[in-house]
């Protein structure tokens, strides 16, 4: 799981994604499906043009939705990535500047409340070419 920071601009928008008049940050974090799936409890919703966030909360049909598009995802055979935005006010920040590991920011940021889904993705992902002689040794 990876997470990344970016300031907001005055309005607290980013790209056409507007946030709460607190945040002055976000963080946007991508990771396996079953990892973060559980922790979401927001999606985005669309008000004049502009996608807001957090948005509307995360039904129980939404979250068995996205966990069966995951399961379509796994039986193509494609490596999924669930995509998700925090916003983030001075108190979140200054416990994320506090923290000495990105473990650590990291775990803070999964129990922050207002995680919302931004999208989930497919990738084709196949083997390196140095996988096949790897599983033959492994065999011997």
């Amino acid at each position: 799981m990876m997470a990344t920071f970016h300031s907001l601009t005055s309005d607290q928008t980013l790209a056409s994604i507007k946030f709460p008049s607190e945040a002055t940050h976000c963080a946007i974090l991508k990771g396996a499906p079953d990892q973060l799936l559980s922790r979401l409890n927001f999606v985005l919703m669309l008000e004049d043009g502009k996608l807001l966030t957090p948005g509307g909360k995360m039904s129980k049909a939404e979250r068995e939705s996205l966990k069966g598009h995951n399961d379509t995802l796994a039986n193509q055979a494609l490596r999924s990535l669930l995509v998700a935005i925090c916003p983030l006010g001075s108190t979140e920040l200054q416990a994320l500047r506090k923290a000495a590991t990105a473990d650590e920011r990291l775990e803070i940021l999964l129990a922050l409340p207002r995680l919302c889904f931004i999208s989930l993705w497919g990738i084709y992902d196949p083997p390196r070419t140095t996988v096949p002689a790897s599983v033959e040794e492994c065999h011997r």
